[in-house]
């Protein structure tokens, strides 16, 4: 384990189409709109990345976050613990919360769809659920490994890295595929945090998403500074 490549390697500027939407109390967030031909690929071709803010708009949509109080309003289906989390939109439950949901929807027409139609061929993706993730020392600070329920997932890192130490999001390669049907303990005997860190976490930078199948095994290290948020978005066909 310790020759396997790094799941992300050194990769040129991106390619930025700036394009810009308004929130409704009129915050303009601009974002990168650029096509599937610009998105970056990992070395095992199922990860794709793409700078989608910049960090001057992920701290526009940051300040808005006081203004949710849901944050522990649910238990996660995964652990049983507090979600920690605000729910932006669930299409099974028919809820959206008015501010960040319609953000999320325009994203996914002009840009987030279309790449995971393109990359992994699925058709009529719809988003069936968003949501902002929180870990702070005091509340969620790690999320074990899982599968999400969706056909894809996109995770955008909305914090500065320097605000928070720990907490890297790991995705396992086809070698651990039943790692989730392991103990806690025979999971951690497998798989080290210091294994995980060097070979399976993706060092992404503030406003940059990414993109996987939700069926890939995935979860994220324990945070042990500061505090980190990330907005996530899942689709179903």
């Amino acid at each position: 384990q310790g020759s396997r490549q790094p799941l992300v390697g050194p990769r040129d500027t991106p390619p930025c189409r700036l394009e810009c939407f308004r929130l409704q109390n009129g915050t303009p967030i601009r974002y990168n709109c650029v096509g599937p031909e610009n998105v970056s690929l990992a070395r095992d071709d199922q990860l794709l990345r793409l700078q989608l803010f910049s960090p001057e708009e992920c701290r526009k949509l940051l300040a808005l976050l006081s203004e949710f109080n849901d944050w522990d309003a649910l238990t996660d289906s995964v652990d049983r613990k507090s979600e920690n989390q605000h729910n932006i939109f669930d299409l099974a439950k028919g809820t959206n919360d008015g501010v960040l949901y319609p953000l999320c929807a325009h994203l996914s027409t002009a840009v987030l769809a279309p790449i995971l139609r393109h990359f992994y061929g699925l058709t009529d993706l719809k988003l069936h659920w968003a949501f902002i993730r929180r870990y702070t020392v005091d509340g969620r600070v790690e999320f074990p490994v899982h599968r999400d329920s969706s056909a894809a997932t996109v995770n955008i890192l909305l914090s500065d890295p320097n605000d928070f130490t720990g907490a890297e999001l790991y995705l396992l390669g086809n070698e651990h595929k039943n790692a989730d049907s392991l103990s806690d303990k025979q999971f951690r005997k497998l798989l080290p945090e210091a294994t995980l860190r060097q070979n399976y976490s993706v060092p992404y930078v503030q406003g940059e998403c990414c993109m996987h199948l939700g069926k890939r095994l995935h979860g994220v290290l324990p945070l042990t500074s500061g505090t980190r948020y990330t907005l996530i978005l899942m689709y179903m066909p």
